[in-house]
């Protein structure tokens, strides 16, 4: 088992903190797929997005179900 002396999403917050206009915090994602070398994330709210990189922040279970259908090894993995 892995943790994070700040927390398992302190790589996202800093993230968010340097690039406020291009990361989303507190935002619900309901699908991630890949389509010609990027990825696709569905929101709750009905939004999608398109970006070369991703990162998931989810607990491992909620990551790998994301992630099941784009990257099935990386959800196995988990």
């Amino acid at each position: 088992r892995y943790a994070c002396r700040r927390g398992m999403s302190a790589l996202g917050r800093d993230l968010s903190e340097s690039l406020p206009d291009r990361i989303l915090r507190e935002t619900k994602a309901e699908t991630i797929t890949q389509a010609d070398g990027h990825w696709q994330v569905g929101t709750a709210d009905g939004r999608r997005f398109t970006a070369r990189a991703l990162l998931v922040t989810a607990p491992p279970e909620q990551a790998a179900a994301l992630l099941r259908a784009a990257a099935p090894g990386a959800a196995e993995s988990m």
